[in-house]
């Protein structure tokens, strides 16, 4: 008996829709496409449960004649397209006739309401499970409205796998401030619950979409994108120097205002900055290429948002070339002479020399570079301070665990060097210790003792104020009770406008709108994450604020203090992100070091 079987045309159907139709934020982003597509100036989404109970979209488009109804849900059937021809050269977002038909097929209840212009009344259709109803006559204004209910019904293993409601509505929030950077002819609404989440204001003027989208701190550190070739330009605004993100969400790319995914695109840009900002930083760019459509392939997968270029290569190194001209014309930055890797190239072989140096010293049996020690060294040297100042055994009422890690009841604080790690010397060897990490730890046990206490704001004596974009109010409003139950108090002051009235104990170098407003953006970067791993990381982030820095200066007195309350810790050994904040060199490793050892 044959084992290879052919699948039913339900089986069939739903396989399909499944491939286009992946999470909520994907029916989102079909919906809005297709409202774009009908020339809408005002596209209002509404969601419930992160879109998994309900997704509304409604626009002023041009609509859906009635005959057309019922072929807008059948799989293939598109008004944009006739022939595979066509393709070369499309210019709509739509085309593949598949996204309502992939929506009904995995719903539990699809309804479309529709009227065109110069109609007395509109039309509605129904589908539940899949199944089409009769078309009725009612009345509604002109554009067209589709409401999902129940998404994945149809689909239970797909239902499994999503995110929780938070997660989905971020990735929601995320589709529709891409497609409203872009289009800034069209407004755009988001509620979430009855409640209006984002709203973007219609504008000739792109500059004027992005005041109200990104917010005008933002927009006043960008500077334009300009490049136009015979097969393409290539338009947009990319941040200066000193306005960077912690991951690559800001960089926002379209082609023929399409938004996009392109990690080589990405890549240019962040390439363009080498240099300019740290390696783990990123800036924020709006990429816009407007290019023949004969020279692009947009049908690569369903959800449209890959694409393959007929020159890739040369794409690419214009996009890299327009935004590093736009950096370097910008009048707050200067590009250097030499980057890092070329005077890295230039000094080769004094790198080498001092390697070969460096083998001799480590190596040789019994001998050592003249030139590397001129002059007897005292330890003194090594001491921060005054160098007549008594280093003395100090016996410190540690508690007792801690002690033991240094096995011994007396220890003798030697100094600090580096200016980042204190050197003990204790019985059997000495001991550096990372005065961040070690400051790190105890704000970050304080911090969650007194969060626990229910002891952990200080009033500021002066509020501040902090502005964030829509995307940023959004996810604040979902962060704000871990906000609060971690010591701060901000209240909203109207507009995009918020007050901080408080901060958490400990975090004094939070005091001001630029380091408050940079701790929230680290933040929100989290906030997909669950409830209990926010709390944390916003400790962790806190305590590390607040801490002592590598490079900063402590007396003695400080260093002591430092101890004191590390011994006091539950954990003293690590940090809250895991990195050691003791490291101890036994008398044996040192002596094994000098080859003291027979």
């Amino acid at each position: 008996m044959s084992k290879i079987k052919h699948l039913d045309q339900e089986t069939i159907i739903k396989i399909a829709a499944g491939e286009v139709i992946e999470r909520p934020s994907f029916v989102v982003k079909e919906l809005i496409e297709n409202s774009i597509d009908a020339r809408a100036t005002k596209i209002v989404i509404e969601v419930v449960d992160g879109g998994k109970q309900l997704i509304r979209v409604t626009d002023n488009g041009c609509g859906i004649e009635k005959e057309d109804l019922i072929l807008a849900f059948d799989r293939y059937a598109t008004s944009k397209i006739s022939s595979f021809q066509d393709l070369s050269r499309i210019i709509t977002f739509g085309f593949r006739g598949e996204a309502l038909a992939s929506i009904a097929n995995v719903s539990g209840y699809v309804e479309a309401q529709t009227k065109v212009k110069n109609m007395q009344s509109g039309n509605r259709l129904v589908i539940k499970d899949g199944k089409m109803g009769e078309i009725e006559e009612i009345g509604c204004p002109i554009g067209t409205t589709i409401v999902v209910k129940d998404l994945f019904k149809n689909i239970p293993a797909r239902k499994k796998y999503l995110k929780s409601s938070r997660a989905e509505l971020s990735r929601i929030i995320d589709i529709v401030t891409r497609y409203a950077i872009i289009n800034h002819q069209v407004s755009f609404e988001l509620i979430n619950k009855n409640k209006s989440i984002f709203k973007s204001v219609r504008s000739d003027r792109w500059e004027a979409t992005l005041v109200n989208i990104l917010g005008a701190d933002t927009v006043k550190n960008l500077i334009p994108i300009n490049f136009v070739s015979n097969d393409f330009k290539i338009s947009g605004f990319t941040s200066r120097k000193n306005l960077t993100k912690i991951n690559r969400d800001w960089i926002f790319i379209y082609v023929n205002s399409r938004p996009i995914i392109s990690s080589s695109i990405t890549n240019a840009v962040k390439e363009a900055y080498k240099g300019y900002i740290l390696s783990n930083k990123y800036p924020i760019s709006i990429i816009h290429l407007n290019i023949d459509p004969y020279l692009i392939d947009i049908n690569v997968h369903p959800n449209k948002n890959t694409i393959r270029f007929y020159k890739e290569e040369e794409v690419i190194k214009r996009i890299k070339e327009a935004v590093l001209e736009a950096i370097t014309k910008d009048h707050e930055m200067d590009l250097p002479e030499k980057t890092f890797n070329d005077l890295i190239k230039d000094n080769k072989t004094k790198l080498l020399d001092y390697a070969n140096e460096e083998k001799t010293f480590l190596y040789s049996e019994n001998k050592i570079v003249d030139s590397f020690i001129s002059k007897p060294v005292s330890i003194s040297d090594f001491i921060e301070g005054d160098t007549n100042q008594k280093s003395d055994a100090i016996d410190i009422n540690f508690e007792s665990s801690f002690l033991n890690i240094f096995n011994d009841t007396k220890i003798k604080i030697l100094g600090q060097v580096l200016d980042t790690y204190i050197i003990i010397e204790g019985k059997n060897g000495i001991f550096l210790i990372d005065q961040h990490a070690a400051d790190e730890r105890i704000r970050y046990e304080r911090l969650k003792t007194m969060r626990d206490s229910k002891q952990i704001s200080q009033r500021l004596l002066v509020s501040v104020n902090i502005e964030l974009s829509p995307r940023e109010q959004i996810i604040f409003e979902d962060l704000k009770d871990i906000l609060e139950s971690i010591g701060f108090d901000i209240q909203h002051f109207g507009g995009r406008t918020y007050n901080v009235k408080s901060i958490p104990y400990s975090a004094s170098k939070l005091n001001d709108s630029p380091s408050i407003y940079s701790f929230l953006k680290d933040l929100f970067t989290l906030s997909r994450s669950s409830y209990p791993e926010i709390e944390d990381e916003a400790i962790k982030l806190i305590s590390c604020r607040g801490s002592i820095k590598s490079g900063d200066k402590i007396s003695k007195v400080e260093m002591l203090n430092l101890l004191k309350e590390l011994s006091k810790c539950r954990n003293p050994m690590i940090c809250p992100h895991g990195r050691p904040t003791i490291i101890k060199i036994s008398s044996y490793q040192l002596e094994k070091m000098f080859q003291r050892l027979g």
